[in-house]
């Protein structure tokens, strides 16, 4: 077998061309062996576990095998992926597509082999195939997750959630002006705006039981306060008539009409009897939309406008009640009959009570 060097151990081939220097056949090579200009191989580069292929002077780049793992490391300085057309980082064979970065356009992230980032020119896109999701994971409890709105070096505001370990003490808040938490949403549901809240379209919805609660202001130092829920407000129409204590009169209703704020209701109407039948009972008003409290009151004033003789009243309801009776101001104060409203003429009226 054919050798150069020094001893045999050095360089040992098959055969050796000795017009060309080639070898052929399986060549052994002990120690360092060195190599000016280009080395072509036709096959492979077989390497040992843990045997290096060295680049750079000061050995910047080192490829290995660790026995499990294929190694790229650089000691010295930062790796470059240095290409004019792209990177595809797949799974063998191409089965899969794990990366894609593209010169002067996206770089985008698969799972599974589906697209699910993208960088954009103006941000992000986090895309999905049914619901998607973006996930910000805080160390422990004891830790926030962040989103932050960041302009040059400062932060802007943002989004902070504070995890406090049960779920009724967690909160989110929302940072704006100056990075300052100017809305809080807690994990009970309850939201705090500092500074006011516009609605510049649509409603603000109150579930029923529930209101605007003014318990923040100061209550009256003469009085005992009994609520401070603001919970209900209502408009509408609704129809007068004329009661005598057991049936209605025939009537027409020319617009009558209700506000009730809270508990606070306020009533007008307009009506014109109807009816030319004789009766001196007490003459009431009623079909009330909402029944008044237990307690008893003078709740209104009416004017009824006869073509002579006409009458002004003072309204009185009894508690509990949706009617109110008719009495006549002034030094008789005695009870209004309904034939003192002619037939064919009107009542005008108002009152305001309690539910």
């Amino acid at each position: 077998m054919p050798y150069i060097g020094k001893k045999p151990a050095d360089i040992i081939a098959t055969s050796v061309n000795t017009d060309t220097g080639a070898f052929s056949g399986n060549v052994t090579a002990g120690g360092t062996l060195g190599v000016t200009g280009e080395t072509t191989l036709a096959t492979h580069l077989n390497l040992g576990d843990s045997d290096e292929i060295k680049l750079g002077a000061g050995v910047d780049l080192k490829v290995f095998s660790d026995g499990t793992n294929g190694v790229l490391r650089a000691d010295n300085g930062r790796v470059y992926i240095q290409t004019d057309t792209g990177v595809n980082l797949t799974k063998t064979g191409n089965a899969e597509t794990m990366l894609i970065a593209t010169p002067d356009g996206s770089v985008d992230l698969y799972h599974n082999n589906v697209k699910t980032f993208s960088t954009t020119t103006t941000g992000i896109d986090v895309i999905g195939t049914a619901n998607s999701t973006l996930n910000i994971t805080a160390g422990g409890t004891s830790n926030d997750s962040l989103i932050n709105f960041v302009h040059g070096s400062t932060t802007d505001g943002g989004i902070t959630y504070d995890h406090n370990g049960a779920y009724a003490s967690e909160q989110m808040q929302f940072r704006t002006g100056n990075n300052t938490p100017n809305m809080t949403l807690t994990g009970a549901g309850a939201l705090t705006v500092a500074n006011g809240l516009t609605l510049t379209d649509g409603n603000l919805v109150v579930a029923s039981g529930h209101g605007i609660d003014f318990s923040a202001t100061a209550n009256t130092s003469s009085g005992s306060m009994s609520s401070e829920l603001l919970s209900d407000y209502e408009e509408g129409t609704w129809t007068p008539t004329i009661f005598n204590g057991s049936s209605t009169l025939t009537t027409v209703n020319s617009g009558s009409t209700y506000t009730k704020i809270g508990r606070l209701v306020n009533l007008e109407f307009y009506i014109r009897r109807n009816d030319s039948s004789s009766d001196t009972s007490v003459f009431q008003i009623s079909g009330f939309p909402f029944a008044s409290s237990s307690s008893v009151r003078l709740a209104g004033q009416a004017w009824i406008d006869n073509a002579s003789n006409d009458i002004r009243c003072f309204m009185y309801m009894a508690g509990g009640e949706s009617k109110a009776y008719m009495l006549k101001a002034g030094a008789s104060d005695a009870y209004v009959s309904i034939n003192e409203l002619a037939n064919a003429r009107y009542v005008y009226g108002s009152l305001t009570y309690h539910t």
